[in-house]
């Protein structure tokens, strides 16, 4: 995981991606009740959810990094992911 603009801080063990649906967050069981607040006052329109289920530091400088086409990373991302912590 980036930070906006910065290099590589963490590292994370994504175990399923799911694709997103407005009503999961109507549901209880499936979103934290803050988060259910959150989105009522702010919506998103995430095309998908990452279930991470371990986060530890990892400190990697962004341009050491190989794109799939073979080319190093110029650049770090300029947008971010925000991650909630149920």
């Amino acid at each position: 995981l980036h930070l906006k603009g910065d290099t590589v801080r963490y590292k994370c063990n994504i175990i399923d991606i799911k694709l997103f649906s407005p009503s999961d967050y109507n549901d209880s069981l499936k979103k934290p009740d803050r988060w259910r607040v959150e989105y009522r006052n702010e919506p998103t329109t995430k095309k998908v959810t990452l279930i991470i289920n371990e986060i530890t530091n990892f400190d990697y400088d962004t341009k050491e990094l190989i794109k799939l086409n073979g080319e190093a990373v110029k650049n770090p991302p300029q947008t971010y992911i925000k991650v909630f912590i149920p």
